[in-house]
C-alpha cells in the first residue's frame, strides 16, 4: 500500500518524468468505485441487493427489506403502495447472478451470503452471445407485472438460448427462471413454442443436480397441458427422469415422478384411442 500511495503521489504532486504514465492511470482506475448499475440497487434502500426477490405485485426488492416489513406487519408494496396479495417471495436467481457477474467483472467484492448465495465458477466463462442475451433479459426483469411481460417482451426465446450456454451456472439459472415462469397458465405453452423442451432435456441428463431437479419440476409444470406432454415425450424426457427418479433428492424424485405420471396419463389415453 505504502508504494502505491508512494506512486501516487509522484505521479499527482511531483509530476515525477520517471513514472510510468500509464501505470498511474491503471492504478487510479483500479481505485475508482464503479456506479452501481439502477437495476441491481434495491429502490428502498439503494444498496447493492444480495438477494433480490419478487413480492406478489411484481416489483424486485432486497429480501432483508421485505422480511423487515413483515415483521414489522406491513401489507403494502413499498414501491406501488398496492396492498400484497401474499407475503411469499419468489427468490430472482437470474438477477442475482446477473449481480455476481458484475461484482466480478468490476472489482467489487459480492455482497455477503443470505442463504444459499450462488456465484459463477472460477474459470467458467460466457460467450458473447449469453452475455448479449443477459443484459436485454436484465432490462425485463423489474416489469411492474414480472411473469407477463417478461413473457410478452420477448423474454423466452433469450432464456432458452442461455439453456444451452457453455456455462453451467447459467444453465442452472436459466432453467430455474423457466420454471417460475411455467406457473403462471398462460406462460406454458409459450415456453414450449420457444423450443425450450430439448435444451431442457440437456439440462436434465448433464447439469448438476439442483438443475436437473428444477428441469424435472419444469416438465411437471408443463406437462399439465396434454399439448405439452406430447412435445416432452418425444424430446425424449422420459430416461432422464427415470433416471432422476432413482438417484435423485427426496424432493427431485417426487417432481420427476409426478412429470413421469403426467406424461403416462397421455400414453394411456392414446392406447384406450387405438
Amino acid at each position: 500500500m505504502s508504494f502505491l500511495l508512494r506512486k501516487l503521489r509522484d505521479c499527482v504532486l511531483t509530476g515525477n518524468p520517471e513514472v510510468d504514465t500509464s501505470e498511474c492511470e491503471n492504478v487510479s482506475a483500479k481505485h475508482r468505485s464503479p456506479i452501481i448499475p439502477d437495476d441491481f440497487r434495491c429502490p428502498i434502500s439503494l444498496e447493492l441487493m444480495k438477494d433480490p426477490v419478487i413480492v406478489s405485485t411484481g416489483q424486485v426488492l432486497s429480501k432483508i427489506i421485505c422480511v423487515h416489513m413483515k415483521d414489522a406487519g406491513h401489507r403494502t408494496c413499498p414501491r406501488t403502495q398496492l396492498t400484497l396479495l401474499h407475503t411469499a417471495l419468489t427468490p430472482n436467481y437470474v438477477l442475482k447472478d446477473l449481480i455476481a457477474l458484475w461484482c466480478e467483472s468490476n472489482g467489487v467484492e459480492l455482497p455477503k451470503k443470505q442463504g444459499n448465495c450462488r456465484t459463477t465458477k472460477s474459470g467458467s466463462s460466457l460467450s458473447d452471445c449469453d452475455r448479449t442475451g443477459i443484459g436485454d433479459l436484465l432490462d425485463k426483469l423489474t416489469s411492474t407485472d414480472i411473469e407477463q411481460q417478461r413473457a410478452a417482451a420477448g423474454a423466452m426465446p433469450l432464456l432458452v438460448d442461455l439453456l444451452s450456454s457453455a456455462d453451467p451456472r447459467t444453465q442452472e439459472h436459466a432453467v430455474t427462471a423457466l420454471l417460475n415462469l411455467s406457473i403462471n397458465e398462460n406462460n406454458k405453452g409459450t415456453i414450449v413454442n420457444a423450443g425450450a423442451i430439448p435444451d431442457i432435456v440437456d439440462v436434465l441428463k448433464n447439469v448438476s443436480m439442483e438443475a436437473r431437479e428444477n428441469a424435472a419440476a419444469t416438465y411437471f409444470s408443463l406437462s399439465v397441458l396434454d399439448e405439452n406432454k406430447v412435445a416432452i415425450g418425444t424430446a425424449g424426457a422420459m430416461p432422464a427422469l427415470i433416471k432422476l427418479l432413482f438417484k435423485g433428492t427426496p424432493r427431485g424424485k417426487k417432481d420427476a415422478a409426478t412429470a413421469i405420471f403426467n406424461l403416462s396419463i397421455l400414453i394411456r389415453e392414446t392406447k384406450q384411442e387405438l
